[in-house]
């Protein structure tokens, strides 16, 4: 399970690093490595990208996120936003706002 959550973050810091570089979450750069993640990991559902407003502005189901969605309220988003040194937090199930489905995040 280590090596699983190992490779999630080294996936989603590559990710991170592209945002970083092209300066937009809805970059073809972006969509490229959310597609790859996702195709790599067929035991994770989705990822999303979240804004400092907790807006999913990018999201592996669709393209250009659910902008009008917000997880602001969501533990992790909270948790995460206000320990951005934090490297790993693993949620309590909730039922996703994307998809109705009950995740972890």
């Amino acid at each position: 399970i280590g090596e699983k959550f190992r490779q999630y973050n080294r996936q989603l810091a590559l990710i991170a690093a592209e945002v970083d570089s092209s300066g937009d979450f809805n970059s073809d750069g972006v969509w490229h490595l959310l597609t790859l993640a996702l195709q790599s990991t067929p035991e994770v559902r989705s990822f999303g990208l979240y804004d400092s407003q907790g807006r999913i502005v990018q999201h592996s189901d669709r393209r250009g996120g659910y902008p009008n969605i917000s997880v602001v309220d969501r533990d992790y988003f909270r948790l995460l936003r206000d320990n951005p040194d934090l490297d790993v937090f693993i949620s309590a199930p909730f039922v996703s706002r994307v998809h109705g489905q009950t995740i972890i995040a």
